[in-house]
Order: structure tokens, then sequence, then C-alpha cells
């Protein structure tokens, strides 16, 4: 592979791998991407996500509550995350964008 390492989801997570490198922040926000994108039974096409000092929001829209906890409790999953602020709206049925927040 040209002497490229691929990173695999199921193993250790980069926040676990470099626990005190500078760029956490960013790779704790890939690792909740990852996830989030991973996971058949979740559609984060809409999500969008944000990491700051072990702190993660979720931003977007969703299609079902189920979802909006899903996404919430993937994030708290990753390793290093201390706090989720959850800011998902659920996508009211037969519209493109959030009517609200749940």
């Amino acid at each position: 592979m040209d002497g490229m390492v691929g990173y695999d989801a199921g193993s250790r997570s980069a926040a676990q791998q470099w626990p005190r490198w500078p760029g956490r922040d960013w790779v704790m926000e890939n690792d909740v991407i990852v996830r989030l994108a991973g996971d058949p039974r979740l559609d984060a096409t809409e999500v969008q996500v944000r990491a700051s000092r072990g702190h993660v929001t979720l931003t977007g829209d969703v299609v079902s509550h189920g979802d909006r906890q899903r996404a919430e409790d993937t994030a708290r999953s990753v390793a290093g995350v201390g706090h989720v602020r959850n800011d998902l709206r659920v996508r009211q049925p037969g519209t493109t964008g959030a009517a609200g927040q749940a």
C-alpha cells in the first residue's frame, strides 16, 4: 500500500493511541465521524461534529429521535470524550430540513 498504514475503526481509536497529541481534538472529532458513518443503523449524512478539549458538539439533522440518541451514544463511546452536546434536530416527515430540536 505504498507505505501508508490504514486505520481500523474496530481497533483502538487514534485518540487512544496518541492521548497527549496536540491535535487530539481533531483526532477525536474524526473518530466520532468514523463511528457515526460506520453505523449501518444510523443515517448521519447531515450530522456535523466539533470537538474541543474533550467536549463534542453534534449539529445537523437526523431522521428520527432514535437516530438522535444513537448519534449521542456513539459520540460518548469514543475515547477521550468527556461531554456531548446534542444539538441535532429531528426532520419532520416529508421535509428536507428540521423543524426544531427534539
